[in-house]
């Protein structure tokens, strides 16, 4: 399998984020280690890109946007301060049609619940991100449980790319 991941991530341009010839980062891996969880992240994270890059979505950490006629997206900026994110709603209104998202939010607004799978998963990747860096709650342990959740359903769907089924093991997982 780990052979047909490489492939798969190969393909489409990317290299895989867990390295060498040992197993992918596991959940059990991480516990008290945090070179090992970040190591998870970027494995969870992975997933997560391989899947938007599957379904055509960008994979560069940025801003976004999507003009009304329903193109694709295209990069605007890495980071934009709440000002310029304003400033470029202002010119550019979604009432008219215009979309503008982070790389999450691309996934999460999706009508294909494979995307939103993917969207969710790297939200929850930024999130526990800065829990680590602040301390987590009880709160914070129950998303990292769910993200683990996400995850194995998100590899289902990794898994599913190979055999050419990508959108339909989504729709049986929810």
């Amino acid at each position: 399998m780990r052979d047909r991941r490489r492939g798969f991530l190969a393909k489409i341009g990317r290299e895989p984020r867990v390295t060498g010839d040992t197993p992918a980062a596991t959940f059990e891996d991480a516990e008290g280690d945090e070179d090992s969880f970040d190591a998870l992240l970027r494995a969870v994270e992975g997933t997560a890109l391989a899947i938007y890059a599957a379904c055509g979505l960008p994979t560069a950490a940025g801003h976004y946007a999507r003009n009304p006629n329903g193109g694709v997206w295209k990069f605007v900026a890495e980071s934009l301060t709440p000002e310029e994110r304003f400033a470029l709603m202002q010119a550019n209104p979604p009432e008219r049609g215009w979309r503008f998202g982070r790389l999450a939010d691309l996934g999460r607004l999706s009508a294909d619940p494979t995307v939103v799978l993917a969207g969710t998963l790297l939200a929850e990747v930024a999130h526990m991100r800065t829990v680590g860096r602040a301390g987590a709650t009880s709160g914070d342990l129950m998303r990292a449980v769910r993200l683990g959740e996400l995850w194995r359903q998100a590899r289902d769907v990794e898994a599913a790319a190979f055999s050419g089924d990508v959108g339909g093991a989504a729709a049986e997982q929810t």
